[in-house]
């Protein structure tokens, strides 16, 4: 049952009118009066859980009832969640005692700032580096063994190994807060990966220790700490990415901060409902919504207006919900706009809403997001055309020639810092808006309306407005057969095949499909250099090379940021690769040569290729294998007979892609878990019936960060792949057994995440 709690309703909606444009047309000039009304003293920086955010949420709750809108909230246009409300109650006080050249005090706001929900504490205490806070001794990583931080302030640098493990849980600030006070730490100073702190930063709600204040300091506070030491702080925050570097600074700190929790704290989102007109069509939903909020008013008195962040957001959805509301012919969808709180406090608002919207969850079928758009020069662009490429690149061509050097498109790609974030991990479409240029002010009190250009609100508005009524107006269902989440985790995955095309096959094939978004997200092939009939393998190379570059259309691959690039132009990434080593006729250094001149892939699945012998790796296989990890060449395998695979995984000491069927694994699990050992090896995944059950029964008993996901014999397809219905019984089979979060993370490390990471 969904959870409801209900609070006394703020009653009295303000009266100021804006003067919007009555014509059905974007207007930017009243998007900018938005941002001015947003910004105004009387609603104090907008910090959800504070009165200054509610009344905002309702001045612009009457503005959607004054533009026809319906309410889609829990009372009216309101939707109440639960959160975790503190407030900084005074400003809070670090000193240095004994730098190296005395005594340093620092000031709240510039040289470091409290976390939102810091903890309160006062008091001397030593200073103890713990690296990067990460105390798992089963992973092999432990920053707290060679120091005692009982009593100890810890300065912690925000970072993971770089060992090909997955450390994303240990990179979050509840868990460096949790492993430091379960360490006995009585202050946290975090140096997070930038030169100076900004205001808005969240401890989550699950690392909230009251006891323990948190501060994030700049990198001149932490230079302070390390000067003296006789430890240079970058080469030893660059050595902590391969082996624990904690130890006493010799250094202490006197502290004070007082943070104060509210009994019953809640936020609020603003929703409003433009049905649609088409019979069938009105029960799909699209979401066009950005963060209403901001940080609030600091102890000090200092402003924080948040005008570009995300004032100018939530202006253009407004200005939007205005222009479609009063759109003379109804749009076909039913779109939903929102203004989100909690964005600040780790996307409260939007994963609220993601989770208990006002219609139907699988009836979403896109999600416009909207943050930061009004400063920079004057262009805009968005991620997601790979979601619905043929809909949004038609609306794209549209754009009119003088205008589309502004214009950049990118590609959508799994979780973010926004509030497209909770759609994505429920495997909705999420497309995301934002101006290009420079946001000089982020998070800073000079973030004000006057740093606002206007041009940048309508570039951004027009170009939303027309990519938003393509969808909505679309002719066909954008539920694709009711597996959209499916789709969407197949198409911001990356599905690549690199068994080699040989050259005939390479100029029909991928020529058709140059410059055409494909119909799951292939993002790369391979092109067999060994078939091009040159005189020999490097001219073939080049030439292959030279084709691919030419063509106008087609992207070279030579490192895995390729996959990105050609999936935000809808295209392909042309690997060079060759099918065996018998062309190498045992001769090592022009495989060396190969390397060097950009071979990128050399594929294996004949039992009979010179790198076995007796069906065992002969001395010129572990020859290949050297090189090939030498000069960063992907070996890619495909055998039927999992004994070959065994052996030749064994011997790999570089990325290795092997291809195996899930029953042929489920069948013989030792053999599987065998192959995995090897740290550089990656199981590619294919199911010919498609069997969602024995892909999750294998996922229960392997390591899932060392399997991917391919799709076969659908490249080109126009229909809707099997493997679309196959990922969505999937994403319900895992969320089911472990809950959605984790699901999601499975899903994306499934379709590409796992992939890159052992690509070149």
């Amino acid at each position: 049952m969904r959870p409801r709690k209900y609070y006394p309703a703020v009653c009295v909606l303000l009266t100021v009118l804006l003067t919007a444009s009555s014509s059905a047309q974007f207007s930017g000039t009243a998007a900018h009066d938005y941002i001015k009304k947003l910004c105004e003293p009387e609603f104090r920086g907008r910090k959800t859980g504070e009165p200054g955010s509610r009344e905002a949420a309702l001045w612009i709750a009457e503005r959607f009832q004054e533009w026809g809108l319906r309410p889609g909230g829990d009372a009216g246009f309101i939707q109440e969640f639960p959160m975790l409300v503190t407030v900084q109650k005074e400003t809070a006080e670090l000193t240095l005692e004994n730098g190296l050249f005395g005594r340093a005090v620092y000031t709240d706001g510039n040289d470091f700032v409290l976390y939102f929900n810091s903890g309160s504490g006062r008091g001397r205490a030593d200073v103890v580096f713990a690296g990067f806070g990460i105390s798992e001794p089963r992973k092999g990583r432990d920053d707290y063994a060679a120091i005692d931080a009982r009593g100890k302030a810890v300065l912690i640098y925000r970072n993971t190994p770089k060992d090909g493990q997955d450390w994303s849980k240990e990179n979050g600030r509840d868990y460096k807060m949790n492993t430091a006070a379960a360490h006995g730490a009585v202050a946290v100073l975090m140096l997070e990966q930038r030169e100076f702190p900004v205001k808005g930063a969240t401890i989550p709600a699950a690392g909230y220790q009251p006891g323990l204040p948190a501060y994030t300091i700049s990198k001149k506070v932490a230079r302070d700490f390390f000067q003296g030491t006789m430890k240079q702080m970058d080469e030893v925050l660059r050595e902590a990415e391969r082996s624990e570097q904690s130890f006493p600074m010799n250094r202490s700190i006197v502290f004070r901060a007082r943070v104060d929790r509210r009994a019953e704290g809640v936020g609020e989102n603003v929703v409003g409902i433009l049905p649609g007109s088409d019979p069938e069509l009105k029960a799909e939903v699209i979401v066009v919504g950005g963060h209403m909020d901001h940080n609030g008013l600091a102890p000090s008195g200092h402003l924080y207006p948040g005008a570009d962040d995300n004032a100018s957001g939530t202006a253009v959805v407004m200005e939007l919900a205005r222009l479609l509301a009063s759109r003379e012919e109804p749009l076909k969808r039913t779109v939903i706009f929102a203004g989100f709180g909690g964005e600040e406090q780790g996307l409260l608002g939007s994963t609220f809403f993601a989770a208990y919207p006002p219609v139907e969850a699988g009836r979403i079928c896109a999600m416009f997001n909207f943050d930061m758009e009004g400063t920079g020069d004057g262009g805009a662009g968005f991620g997601g055309l790979n979601y619905f490429p043929r809909l949004l690149g038609k609306a794209v061509e549209n754009v009119p020639e003088e205008q589309r050097p502004r214009l950049r498109v990118t590609r959508g790609w799994g979780f973010g810092g926004s509030d497209h974030a909770p759609f994505i991990q429920q495997g909705i479409p999420a497309i995301g808006f934002f101006s290009t240029g420079g946001h000089p002010f982020y998070h800073r009190v000079e973030d004000t309306p006057e740093t606002i250009n206007p041009a940048s609100l309508q570039f951004v508005g027009d170009r939303a407005a027309e990519l938003l009524v393509a969808l909505a107006d679309a002719e066909r269902s954008l539920l694709y057969n009711g597996n959209a989440r499916g789709r969407c985790f197949v198409l911001f995955g990356d599905q690549i095949d690199f068994a080699p095309l040989p050259k005939g096959k390479f100029e029909k094939c991928l020529h058709h499909l140059a410059g055409v978004a494909p119909a799951y997200a292939h993002r790369a092939v391979a092109v067999d250099i060994g078939s091009w009939q040159a005189k020999d393998l490097c001219r073939s190379l080049n030439a292959a090379e030279k084709q691919i570059r030419e063509s106008g259309d087609l992207l070279l691959y030579e490192n895995s940021g390729a996959l990105g690039a050609a999936a935000g132009s809808g295209s392909i990434a042309a690997a060079l690769g060759l099918n065996g080593t018998a062309g190498l006729a045992g001769d090592a250094d022009l495989l060396h040569d190969l390397a060097k001149l950009g071979l990128s892939v050399l594929h294996i699945d004949d039992t009979g290729d010179p790198v076995f012998s007796d069906g065992m790796i002969s001395d010129w296989g572990r020859t290949v294998l050297d090189i090939c990890a030498e000069g960063k060449v992907l070996v890619d395998l495909c055998f039927a007979d999992g004994a070959y695979l065994k052996r030749i995984t064994a011997c790999a000491k570089g990325a290795t892609l092997a291809h195996a069927g899930v029953e042929a694994m489920l069948a013989d699990l030792p053999a599987c878990k065998e192959v995995l050992e090897n740290s550089h090896v990656i199981i590619s995944l294919f199911s010919e019936d498609g069997d969602a059950g024995q892909i999750s029964q294998l996922m229960d008993r392997v390591d899932v960060s060392r399997l991917h996901l391919e799709a076969r014999g659908h490249r080109g397809s126009k229909e809707v792949p099997h493997i679309y219905e196959t990922v969505q019984k999937l994403y319900e089979l895992r969320t089911a057994i472990s809950g959605p979060e984790k699901a999601y993370d499975e899903m994306t490390a499934l379709l590409g995440g796992n992939l890159r990471r052992v690509l070149y």
